[in-house]
C-alpha cells in the first residue's frame, strides 16, 4: 500500500527529477559544456527529454519563462498520473478498492501525520489493517475454501469488518471498535488502543488456524 504511506512511485520520481534538471541546464549559459553536450539532438538525453516534455505536456515557453513554475507543475502532474494508477489497480483489486471508499483525508505525496507519532510495528499493524492484510478467511480467499468465520460459527462470511466489528468470537478483545474508524487519521491514543485490538484480534485468528 505504497499510497497509504504518502509516497510517489520511484518511476515517477525519477522522471521528475529529470525534467527538473534538464530546466536547470537549459537555463545554463549557453557555452557551459554540459548545455552544448545535452542540446546536441543525436544525444540520448535530448531525445528522452523530448518523450518527458510530450509526456507532460511541457513546452520550451515553459521551460524559459520564469513565470512558469515547472517544479510544481510536474509534481502537480505526477499526483494526478499515481491516483489514476490506484483507481485503474481499484478496478481490479478490490483491497484497493476498499482503501479509497474508506480511506479518509486521503493525500499524496504528503506523510501521513500517525507515522510522527507511532512506532514502527504500530504503523505496520495499521497499514496492514487498511489494505486489507488482516489474515481473516475473506482477505486470504486462495488458501480457504469455507469463507464462514471460523470464530463464531453463526454462518457470517468472515470478512474484515465482520471479525474486526461484528464477530462474537472477537468481543473478548480490549475494546471494540467501528470497522471505518480504521481508516481515520484521528487522536494518537485512540489510534494506539484501536492497534492494540487490531493485534488482539489477529492473534485470536492465528491461534484458530
Amino acid at each position: 500500500m505504497l499510497a497509504e504511506t504518502g509516497f510517489i512511485p520511484m518511476d515517477l520520481i525519477i522522471k521528475e527529477k529529470k525534467i527538473n534538471q534538464h530546466v536547470r541546464i537549459q537555463k545554463k549559459d549557453e557555452n557551459k559544456l554540459i548545455r552544448k553536450i545535452t542540446t546536441k539532438n543525436s544525444s540520448l538525453w535530448q531525445r528522452e527529454m523530448g518523450q518527458l516534455m510530450e509526456e507532460y505536456n511541457l513546452t520550451p515557453n515553459d521551460i524559459s519563462n520564469k513565470k512558469i513554475n515547472t517544479k510544481e507543475m510536474v509534481k502537480k502532474a505526477n499526483k494526478e498520473k499515481f491516483w489514476k494508477q490506484i483507481q485503474d489497480e481499484a478496478t481490479q483489486k478490490s483491497k484497493i478498492q476498499s482503501w479509497i471508499i474508506h480511506r479518509d483525508n486521503i493525500k499524496l505525496r504528503q506523510w501521513p501525520e500517525y507515522m510522527n507519532r507511532l512506532g514502527r510495528k504500530e504503523c505496520s499493524t495499521l497499514i496492514r489493517a487498511r489494505g486489507r492484510m488482516i489474515p481473516t478467511k475473506d482477505n486470504m480467499k486462495t488458501k480457504y475454501t469455507d469463507q464462514t468465520c471460523r470464530l463464531c460459527k453463526q454462518g457470517y462470511e468472515e470478512t474484515q469488518k465482520h471479525i474486526i466489528e461484528e464477530c462474537v468470537g472477537t468481543c473478548n478483545t480490549q475494546k471494540q471498535i467501528k470497522y471505518e474508524d480504521i481508516f481515520k487519521d484521528g487522536n494518537t491514543e485512540e489510534i494506539r488502543n484501536m492497534i492494540r485490538t487490531i493485534d488482539e484480534i489477529e492473534e485470536i485468528l492465528k491461534n484458530n488456524e
